[in-house]
């Protein structure tokens, strides 16, 4: 046991639940190296004697591996909340400058359009579809939908433009 006060813990704590699972604690290898551990015990009776099996596990490599998924988790947050934070600022930077952004799913045939862009075309989501939103868009519709926002003159190359562009997936 690296600490000789976890050791007496564990057998008291045995000893008085009889049973004891995933006791944390470390242990000092011969060669001085330390390595955390669970361990586990149980006392019983046989032949009028008293027995106390213990199992321990080494988790020092699974304990390494917790720790470096809190980490990348950390990491992946941080990393959200600053996309976020710029998909903000570009939000408000259309709304400023009165452009929006809209984005083309060429696999699923799906318009997302910022709130900016909903608002210059005075789309109140009729016609919206259900789609999982990409950061920064508030709304999805069907390239027929989005062609009601055209120009008339405009429609039928818009289409042209829109069946060249899916099927050369551009």
């Amino acid at each position: 046991w690296a600490n000789p006060a976890d050791r007496t813990r564990f057998i008291a704590d045995v000893a008085h639940d009889r049973v004891v699972w995933d006791f944390k604690t470390q242990f000092r290898r011969a060669n001085g190296d330390i390595r955390d551990a669970k361990v586990s015990g149980a006392t019983f009776e046989a032949d009028g004697e008293n027995y106390l099996v213990i199992v321990v596990r080494d988790v020092t490599e699974v304990m390494k591996q917790a720790a470096e998924l809190r980490r990348s988790h950390e990491i992946l947050v941080a990393g959200e909340q600053s996309l976020k934070h710029s998909y903000d600022m570009l939000a408000n930077l259309q709304e400023d400058a009165g452009m929006g952004i809209w984005r083309f799913d060429i696999a699923n045939e799906v318009f997302f359009w910022s709130k900016t862009m909903c608002d210059i075309h005075c789309f109140d989501g009729a016609n919206a579809i259900e789609a999982t939103l990409p950061m920064g868009f508030v709304c999805a519709t069907r390239p027929h939908v989005a062609s009601n926002f055209i120009h008339s003159d405009d429609v039928r190359r818009y289409m042209e433009n829109l069946g060249n562009g899916v099927e050369q997936k551009k």
